[in-house]
């Protein structure tokens, strides 16, 4: 306990039987052994008292520690029941506004182009026998014209 060993408590021992007489040595021992076992005791209850001291309040960190995650978890939560909803709503708005576009009239509607005239397709910047393959192969149109046909 003190780094005492067997002969130096021996030699202690000795010189304190010298000292003291031999009447009041057990006396004395017995004393000096109820204050070890009470100095003991009150090591032990003072290191309980600490452990158990450093367990609440690591258990009252963690408790802590989780209710932060839970209610940042809520707020993630939230939020994104938040956005779902702002886009549930404006997919919403989409929809009756193409609704309401498809429930004018066809007349009120942008005029369609007129229909390009089919002939053949000539390529005005390329030169070469594609070219010239391209510019006298009969389209259907062409097909159609008496004579047209000239296979």
């Amino acid at each position: 306990m003190f780094g005492i060993g067997t002969t130096e408590l021996l030699i202690i021992i000795l010189v304190a039987l010298v000292v003291l007489g031999p009447s009041k040595l057990p006396e004395i021992m017995k004393t000096v052994g109820k204050g070890f076992a009470e100095f003991k005791r009150l090591s032990t209850d003072v290191k309980s008292t600490l452990d158990a001291e450093v367990s609440r309040a690591e258990r009252d960190e963690r408790r802590k520690e989780k209710e932060l995650a839970e209610k940042k978890a809520k707020a993630r939560e939230e939020s994104a029941k938040k956005a779902e909803k702002d886009e549930a709503s404006l997919g919403e708005q989409e929809g009756k506004a193409g609704q309401a576009d498809l429930s004018k009239p066809v007349d009120d509607a942008a005029p369609t182009r007129p229909e390009a005239q089919s002939g053949p397709v000539v390529d005005v910047q390329s030169s070469g026998p594609v070219a010239e393959t391209v510019s006298k192969t009969p389209t259907s149109a062409d097909k159609d014209k008496p004579g047209g046909d000239k296979a």
